[in-house]
């Protein structure tokens, strides 16, 4: 499948529009978008297909992990598409954050507290409740898992799930978690975050800065001392985690702060106010603004350091920061754009999304910029 020039196409129900600048190349213009799973469709053990919502997920390049509303963590195959583990707590509070670090995951839910997980990988089912027995009688707290850890590839394998530890890391419903550098931080309706080292789940820290429940949260991967966060109360705050200091506050929404991501330049902020700001990251000056409409969603994913991939009703659209203008959509749907894309998350090229009861994937080409 390919897409030349501008204008509309359609494939596997996929539609493409794709007013491409001139400046662009694209090294592939083969797009692949597939539903990974229908999760309807999938049977339970007990032989039910009754699933609750996904709150959230993240993914790696072999799994998926989406955390639902009746506290489940649900564990996916991303070659298969194969429901692989579920794993379920006794209190059924809702997961509001989950992701995958190495061979841990960590979830965070509405009661205020956080689960720190270990992935543990079998060779086969045959295998599975023998290999539970012996991790649960070798297996000590901080340590390498004594099976295989979390392998590379899944797809001939089983996986199971331990949980290591949990604590009521905040009195009110936790809203935002980022994992990056050995370090999870977590961001709650009490208007604070706080700091944890992912190998022993200690707090370091408690941030404070905001004057509302925060939203949204990033830790640069390049610089994992550094992280930001957005508040109802109109404000990104900059974090030296290292310190525990905010060293720089911007502000410019009228109104609550709902997304944000950045590149080695900038800080980019999407507002209830429906705008997107771009801001200069080391002197905060607002460098442009671009007005987006209600039907964007609150993720935004810098795909380029100029190309900015948000979800919207039924589609992907990306994003020219500099010019402000969009260049390109993708309809995940036939003709019905009456669902919205809640999450979306980025593994190299590749963009993992919910769309209605599904998980879809698209992957996306190279895109680099032309040298005049």
């Amino acid at each position: 499948m390919g897409v030349e020039g501008k204008g509309e196409g359609c494939v596997d129900g996929v539609t493409l529009y794709d007013p491409l600048p001139t400046f662009f190349v694209f090294v592939s213009m083969c797009l692949c978008v597939c539903v990974l799973m229908e999760r309807s469709k999938v049977e339970v053990d007990d032989g039910s297909n009754v699933f609750s919502a996904v709150w959230c997920v993240d993914c790696n390049d072999n799994v998926i992990v989406a955390g639902c509303c009746d506290g489940k963590i649900e564990f996916w195959d991303t070659l298969t598409g194969s429901l692989k583990y579920v794993h379920e707590e006794t209190s059924h509070e809702g997961v509001t954050g989950i992701r995958i670090y190495s061979n841990r995951v960590i979830a965070v839910r509405l009661n205020g507290s956080i689960d720190f997980l270990q992935i543990v990988s079998v060779q086969s089912v045959d295998h599975l409740m023998s290999a539970h027995s012996m991790h649960r009688r070798n297996y000590q707290p901080g340590s390498e898992s004594p099976i295989s850890g979390f392998s590379s590839s899944l797809y001939e394998e089983e996986i199971i799930c331990h949980l290591l530890h949990t604590s009521r890391a905040h009195q009110q419903p936790i809203t935002v978690l980022e994992v990056e550098g050995g370090k999870a931080v977590t961001g709650s309706q009490d208007h604070t975050l706080k700091v944890f080292r992912v190998d022993d789940t200690v707090c370091l820290s408690t941030l404070h800065g905001h004057y509302g429940p925060i939203t949204t949260l990033f830790i640069d991967k390049l610089s994992p001392m550094t992280a930001a966060s957005g508040s109802q109360d109109g404000a990104v705050c900059l974090w030296d985690l290292q310190t525990g200091t905010c060293v720089c506050q911007l502000r410019g929404h009228d109104g609550a702060v709902t997304a944000l991501s950045y590149t080695a330049s900038y800080v980019l902020s999407a507002g209830i106010d429906n705008r997107l700001l771009v801001w200069e990251r080391f002197q905060g000056h607002l460098l442009n603004t671009i007005n987006l409409s209600q039907n964007y969603c609150n993720s935004i994913i810098m795909l380029t350091d100029n190309l900015l991939l948000t979800g919207r009703q039924g589609s992907l659209g990306i994003w020219d920061i500099r010019l402000g203008d969009p260049v390109r959509i993708v309809r995940l749907g036939h003709a019905d754009d009456s669902v919205l894309v809640r999450q979306v998350r980025h593994v190299g090229h590749t963009i993992v999304c919910d769309y209605g009861s599904q998980l879809r994937v698209v992957r996306f080409p190279a895109i680099v910029e032309k040298i005049d």
